[in-house]
């Protein structure tokens, strides 16, 4: 009996005991506040807003109450057990990965007794976001823009890409020229830029983040050029390397050699696009500044030329007017006089006049008409000899003379010869000098005339005799 009785109030003061026990636990001191910083001393952290320290310091403070405190138990992300961990109302953490952490302390007293927890919400995003890839395009939707390749749109659009994060994005700081900064100049992952002069620039952009993080700059090479390249001179030539002909100058080269210059530009030249007698497109056709036209027909032929670039530029077009003149202008008519504006001279009749004026008419040709070459009694070379159309002849001998003459004109052309024949008789001439014809002419002539004289004579007798 005495044993169970042992037992029965060994048993009561045991449960005791845990009362008491969990009395005092439940008594255990409570924290009144929590605080977060950079480091200690540091920047304060503020709760449930993103930042970028992974190591935040925390520092709390006790509600106050007894029994006295041993120390304290904390947790991230989880609810601290009632070990001791600290004896210091603060602790360093470790480094602690990108996103929402929640830090969680309780007190612990001398008693054991262990408070409730207390916790702080720290949003960590240590790392900077990164630009994963940048595209320019004419306008939003248009057309694509390479990388460091010439072309003519002055005011691209661009748009870029970013990598995920664990803080929302503040924005993106970008810049042309030189590396941008790191305050947000829009909101979304694309812009328009304002017009940009011919050249290369360098379009940078950074994202920025709501924790503070400044990206590395990612960059874009836009080379413009937005300048179309002129035809400064232009040429003509019989041949590469031959005679030069002159613009709008008729001459009798139907095929020449072009040749022009363009004005150095932004970007390279391309080539150019020609035609003749028309207008030219902006389809390259040759990839020079030279050409062997084909041959023409006689005429004015304007050539026309125009530059196009590697960004697409077409010039302005320029001009070259190709003259050809290739037919020799012929002789229309000869006349001959005995003065000018005197009695007209038949061509082949003797006749007295010595020294005739030659008058001749010429058919109209392309190019004007540069003069004549004449010659007596012989034929005319191309050079010209008289800048008109008519000639008074020296005196020539008694006999036939044979006047041939011939046009040139300006573009060089020599015309085929006219001929006109002239018969010089200034006195009577012997019958030996006369042609067969003439000297029985010239004897029936004579014959008659002695026949009439001696019937004159018969008819006198018979008068003389009468009388």
């Amino acid at each position: 009996m005495r044993g169970v009785a042992l037992w029965r109030s060994t048993s009561a003061a045991l449960a005791l005991a845990l009362i008491l026990s969990a009395a005092s636990r439940a008594g255990a001191q409570s924290i009144s506040s929590i605080s977060a910083f950079t480091s200690p001393g540091g920047v304060v952290i503020a709760e449930g807003v993103w930042q970028s320290d992974n190591t935040p310091y925390f520092t709390w403070v006790l509600a106050g109450g007894a029994p006295p405190i041993a120390g304290y138990s904390w947790a991230v992300d989880a609810s601290p057990d009632c070990n001791l961990d600290t004896v210091a109302a603060n602790t360093q953490l470790a480094a602690q990965s990108d996103g929402v952490r929640s830090f969680q302390v309780r007190a612990i007293d001398t008693e054991s007794g262990c408070g409730p927890i207390a916790s702080f919400e720290v949003l960590i995003d240590a790392g900077a976001e990164k630009i994963t890839g940048i595209l320019a395009f004419t306008q939003s939707g248009g057309g694509a823009i390479q990388e460091g390749v010439f072309q003519m749109d002055a005011d691209p659009f661009m748009t870029w890409t970013v990598a995920g994060s664990a803080a929302p994005l503040a924005g993106f700081s970008w810049q042309i020229g030189p590396a941008s900064d790191c305050i947000p100049d829009t909101a979304t992952p694309s812009v328009q830029l304002a017009l940009l002069g011919d050249g290369a620039h360098t379009f940078s952009v950074r994202a920025i983040d709501l924790a503070g993080n400044c990206g590395d700059a990612a960059t874009f090479l836009v080379l413009v050029d937005a300048t179309s390249d002129a035809v400064t001179s232009m040429a003509a030539f019989t041949e590469s390397g031959g005679a030069s002909i002159s613009a709008g100058v008729f001459q009798p080269d139907s095929d020449p050699f072009m040749q022009w210059t363009v004005a150095a530009g932004t970007s390279v030249f391309l080539g150019s696009s020609w035609l003749l007698d028309g207008a030219p497109d902006c389809l390259v056709d040759i990839g020079g500044t030279s050409l062997q036209l084909p041959a023409q027909g006689d005429g004015l032929h304007p050539f026309r030329v125009r530059a196009i670039d590697m960004a697409g530029n077409c010039g302005p077009v320029s001009t070259f007017q190709v003259a050809i003149d290739t037919t020799g202008d012929a002789i229309g008519s000869i006349s001959a006089y005995t003065a000018v504006g005197g009695e007209a001279i038949p061509p082949g009749v003797a006749q007295p006049d010595a020294d005739p004026y030659m008058e001749w008419t010429v058919s109209g040709g392309l190019a004007p008409l540069l003069g004549s070459s004449w010659m007596l009694d012989g034929a005319p070379d191309c050079l010209f000899d008289t800048s008109g159309t008519s000639v008074q002849l020296p005196a020539q001998g008694d006999g036939p003379h044979e006047f041939q003459v011939r046009a040139i004109d300006a573009a060089g052309n020599c015309g085929p010869v006219a001929t006109f024949e002239l018969a010089v008789q200034t006195g009577t001439p012997p019958v030996s000098a006369l042609g067969s014809f003439a000297r029985i002419t010239l004897v029936g002539a004579l014959l008659l005339a002695l026949s009439l004289a001696s019937k004159d004579r018969t008819e006198q007798r018979r008068r003389d005799e009468t009388g």
